[in-house]
């Protein structure tokens, strides 16, 4: 999830208005762990503290990661920034210096 996870939280906080990021930012980041393992754990984990049944049960979201990313779009501000780029027509080594110049 570590790789997916942190492009879809960035992609849920492009839509987001500015006003409530903060707050299902903290969600995302630690709701979803909690909830997790609050559930899971109590329902799938045996006597003696073992947790196999709670990595089995945690495995899901990450492989209908794998289903839910051929069915959303790119994000809006990544298409601008394609678009601006064909539109500007600079190369990376261009782009790179103009960066390092103005940063």
């Amino acid at each position: 999830m570590g790789g997916e996870w942190g492009l879809g939280t960035a992609s849920a906080m492009e839509i987001l208005l500015p006003e409530s990021r903060g707050l299902f930012s903290g969600i995302l980041q630690q709701g979803y762990a909690t909830l997790s393992f609050g559930f899971t754990f109590e329902l799938f984990c045996n006597r003696q503290g073992r947790m196999e049944g709670n990595v089995w049960i945690d495995s899901f979201p990450a492989i209908l990661v794998i289903f839910i990313r051929f069915l959303v779009n790119e994000s809006p501000v990544l298409e601008a920034h394609h678009k601006v780029k064909k539109l500007n027509d600079k190369s990376f080594l261009l782009s790179s210096k103009l960066a390092l110049k103005l940063h």
